[in-house]
C-alpha cells in the first residue's frame, strides 16, 4: 500500500526535476550566449548611458550618467560608454590665407565631456561626437580665422594670436554648438563638450613661399641688428664726447 502511494509522487517529482533541469540548462546556455549583452562594465574615468527600448512613460528611454562598475541590463537595451578624462586629438585642414595662399595646417585640440549633460550628448550626437561635432566645427572656424591673416603670420609671433582667435571663436557663446570654454564653472543644458585649448602643430606652406618668408624674416633680423649697431655706435660716440669734455 505504501509503495503504491509513494510511487506516483516519486515519478512526478522525477519528471518535474528533469523538466527543471532542462529549463535551468537552457537558461544557463542563454546566459552564456548573451553574456556580453547582459553584463556591461563602465571603466574607471568613464560614465555610461542606458537606452531602454520598452518604457512605461514617454521620454524616459535614456538613463544616466551611470557610475563606474558593473551593470546588468536587459539584452534588448543599448549601453553607451563615454570617456570623461582629458582627451587630445590632432587634425589637418586645408585653408586659404588672406594673401590667397592654399596650404594645410595641423591643429591639436584637447577637450573633456561635460558629465552632467552626457545623456543629451548621447541623444543629440552619439558616441562619434568627435567626428560629428569637434572636427568639423573647429575646421570651419579655423578657415574663417586664417582667412583674415597672411600666411606669414602663422610662422611668426602672430601665431599665438591666431590660435587664441580660433579658440575664442569656437567657444563663443554666440555660436550655439555645444562647445564650452575652459573657464565655464557651471555648464548649462546646452554645453556638451569643454574645450581646453587649440594649438597649431604645423603649417605646410609651399616650399618657395616658406623660403621667401624665411628670407624675409632673416633680412628683417639683419636690418634690426644693423639698427641696433648704429644706435650702439651713436651712444658710444656720445659717451666718448662726454668723456672727452670731462677730461678737457
Amino acid at each position: 500500500m505504501s509503495n503504491r502511494t509513494v510511487s506516483p509522487v516519486y515519478r512526478f517529482i522525477r519528471r518535474l526535476s528533469a523538466r527543471l533541469s532542462f529549463v535551468i540548462l537552457i537558461l544557463l546556455f542563454l546566459l552564456i550566449v548573451m553574456w556580453d549583452s547582459i553584463v556591461q562594465t563602465t571603466p574607471v574615468g568613464h560614465a555610461s548611458v542606458l537606452w531602454r527600448r520598452l518604457v512605461l512613460e514617454p521620454n524616459t528611454n535614456s538613463v544616466g550618467p551611470l557610475e563606474e562598475g558593473l551593470h546588468l541590463i536587459a539584452p534588448w537595451n543599448e549601453f553607451y560608454t563615454y570617456d570623461l578624462r582629458l582627451q587630445n586629438q590632432h587634425n589637418s585642414y586645408q585653408v586659404v590665407s588672406k594673401d590667397g595662399l592654399h596650404f594645410d595646417i595641423t591643429l591639436s585640440f584637447r577637450w573633456r565631456v561635460v558629465r552632467e549633460n552626457l545623456v543629451e550628448l548621447n541623444h543629440a550626437i552619439g558616441p562619434r561626437y568627435v567626428e560629428k561635432l569637434l572636427v568639423p566645427e573647429i575646421g570651419s572656424v579655423t578657415r574663417a580665422v586664417i582667412a583674415r591673416f597672411d600666411a606669414e603670420a602663422l610662422v611668426t609671433e602672430d601665431r599665438n594670436s591666431v590660435q587664441q582667435q580660433i579658440y575664442q571663436a569656437v567657444t563663443a557663446p554666440t555660436l550655439p554648438n555645444g562647445i564650452l570654454a575652459r573657464n565655464v564653472r557651471e555648464p548649462d543644458d546646452t554645453g556638451l563638450v569643454l574645450l581646453t585649448d587649440v594649438l597649431i602643430r604645423s603649417v605646410e606652406l609651399p616650399t618657395r613661399i616658406k623660403t621667401a618668408i624665411e628670407n624675409k624674416l632673416a633680412q628683417a633680423q639683419v636690418v634690426e641688428e644693423y639698427a641696433f649697431r648704429v644706435q650702439r655706435e651713436t651712444l658710444e660716440s656720445k659717451r666718448k664726447g662726454i668723456e672727452a669734455e670731462g677730461i678737457r
